[in-house]
């Protein structure tokens, strides 16, 4: 995803409320801290990675995952 200074919700990804801790998240260059920096919807925003503060514009988010299996994935 790329931030726009604005949004704070990205969609569809793979994990699901309770997955923070089984990610590393990035919004440019900096790591996020999980379920403080982000958080993954639950309800109707189930599927959604959900900031606390929209990333800056331009801002590449990555989502390195896998950490709770031997299969790792990038996002």
């Amino acid at each position: 995803f790329t931030g726009n200074g604005v949004a704070v919700q990205f969609w569809p990804v793979s994990y699901s409320s309770g997955d923070e801790n089984k990610v590393l998240v990035h919004a440019g260059t900096v790591y996020q801290i999980p379920t403080t920096n982000y958080t993954f919807g639950t309800g109707g925003n189930a599927g959604n990675i959900i900031f606390s503060s929209a990333p800056s514009n331009g801002a590449a988010i990555t989502i390195i995952g896998g950490f709770a299996s031997t299969v790792s994935s990038a996002t």
